[in-house]
């Protein structure tokens, strides 16, 4: 069997990485044995970070996986090729949002569709979609796809408000969670490493320059409040750990850097190599409390840790975030330890140490069965 893949792979975060690990513990729990075909818009780029993680990949797959080999996802010769000789195509996770490569995965599903190849978007969030270009183009792409999950039930209502298509059957349609929980659930269940000290693990996202805005000296400077606060109060190292070490999708470290140096103290450390998926889910699974910003800091913390804080900066009431929350029944969880920074008019935030929680192991179960479910439906071995 063999699945192709693609999506925003070529710029990938660890948050992408974590994707594509939980993709691969999913398909591994419903096939004996298969291959993947990495669709890549940077090709070098995930050749680095594939031999980076490709020993958790073959791990997480219960050594079902053979192979993964990556191509030029933005060559058409490459992507056709690519998809002919596949058995499936797939979107695996990441938003439906307004970039140019949107047009690459509508066109590879209906190449796909033609050569009577199944196609499925797995795992993605709608949105942000603002223009009519681009909510045309994730429409198309819904209606080419033989099965949606969505990574929360916000992003289907979002979606089925804007298909007008009734040949196309909302049983199709879906939502679950992000499948980077899959890979986070798997290292906490299966690794048993420790931390040789006790330290706090934070991450920030600079938002100023994509489609979120903000104030960018504004933020820096509530950041670095954060963190001296944290420092004084608890007396122990902060990592700041970054979930995208890359200048295409915004460079956490280029933000850590200018609070550590603002700061100058010792007790602050920036993960200036960039880290490979394991080693930050150790990062965060073996801190004695976590604080998260970009969305799958988020995931992973949540899973791996447990005593984590939110500082979201998408939309309270629509964003991803607040999605994720509400597709795991966590707002009671989360009461003391979710702040909006769109609703936060305040310059500073005090951060307490939470007490720990964990999800319900059923819950997980519950929405990795609706994957598999049908994802074998499709494949035809239901």
């Amino acid at each position: 069997m063999t699945i192709t893949i693609i999506g925003w792979y070529g710029t990938e975060t660890i948050g992408d990485r974590a994707i594509l690990a939980g993709i691969i513990n999913l398909f591994s729990e419903i096939l004996p044995a298969f291959d993947i075909k990495l669709g890549s818009i940077v090709p070098e780029f995930s050749q680095r970070t594939l031999l980076e993680d490709s020993e958790y990949y073959i791990e997480i797959s219960n050594r079902r996986l053979n192979n993964i080999s990556i191509f030029n996802s933005l060559a058409k010769r490459e992507l056709k090729r690519a998809v002919k000789n596949s058995d499936l195509v797939i979107v695996g996770g990441g938003p439906l949002m307004d970039i140019i490569p949107m047009y690459m995965l509508n066109y590879a599903f209906k190449y796909a569709k033609k050569k009577g190849i199944p196609t499925a978007i797995v795992g993605c969030g709608w949105g942000p979609l603002k223009t009519p270009e681009y909510i045309s183009v994730a429409k198309s792409l819904v209606q080419h796809s033989d099965i949606t999950i969505f990574r929360d039930s916000t992003s289907l209502n979002e979606c089925l408000a804007h298909l007008n298509d009734a040949a196309h059957c909302d049983a199709n349609i879906t939502s679950a969670i992000d499948p980077a929980f899959f890979c986070a659930d798997f290292y906490r269940k299966n690794k048993s490493d420790s931390a040789k000290e006790e330290y706090i693990a934070v991450n920030f996202r600079d938002i100023s320059n994509d489609q979120y805005g903000g104030d960018s000296e504004k933020n820096e400077k509530m950041f670095t409040q954060i963190i001296k606060s944290i420092i004084d109060k608890y007396d122990i190292p902060v990592h700041l750990v970054p979930m995208h070490s890359y200048f295409i999708g915004g460079d956490d470290r280029s933000l850590f850097n200018k609070i550590a140096f603002s700061l100058k103290d010792a007790r602050i450390k920036v993960h200036n190599d960039p880290p490979s998926l394991t080693e930050v889910m150790s990062l965060y699974k073996n801190a004695r409390f976590c604080i998260g910003m970009r969305f799958h800091s988020i995931v992973l913390q949540t899973i791996l840790n447990g005593k984590n804080i939110i500082l979201d900066y998408t939309d309270p009431n629509n964003g991803k975030i607040i999605g994720m929350m509400n597709e795991l029944n966590l707002s009671t969880e989360y009461k003391n330890r979710y702040y909006s920074l769109i609703n936060h008019n305040n310059d500073s935030i005090s951060i307490t140490e939470p007490d720990t929680f964990e999800i319900k192991p059923d819950t997980l179960l519950s929405h990795k069965n609706t994957y598999k479910n049908l994802l074998r439906s499709l494949l035809g071995n239901g």
